[in-house]
């Protein structure tokens, strides 16, 4: 007949004052959790606050565009010179001289 196998179990007994650090460690981390995930989450939320601002500057944006052309397109040599503006008569342009390979300042 075989013979039983007994389990031995054996207690481990620490010191009052280990107790008191593994409990203040646990406490501690479970605060730098709460205060990593309160940060993670105020994060995450002016993310999208932010995201949000910055489609709707973006449509503004768009907005006063499309206005800019539509006034671009309505102005004419007949609607300037009826506000006074007049075509210049000397006109001086800088152009890029293939020889150089500065700018010059074309006076012709």
């Amino acid at each position: 007949m075989p013979k039983p196998i007994k389990n031995r179990v054996s207690a481990v007994v620490l010191h009052p004052a280990a107790n008191y650090f593994l409990i203040s460690m646990i406490i501690g981390c479970l605060a730098a959790y709460v205060i990593l995930v309160n940060t993670t989450v105020r994060t995450v939320t002016q993310l999208e606050k932010r995201k949000s601002e910055a489609e709707s500057l973006a449509m503004k944006v768009s907005e006063m565009e499309s206005k800019r052309l539509s006034m671009d397109s309505s102005i004419s040599a007949k609607v300037a010179s009826n506000y006074g503006f007049v075509e210049a008569r000397n006109q001086n342009f800088i152009v890029s001289n293939s020889a150089k390979s500065g700018l010059s300042l074309k006076t012709d």
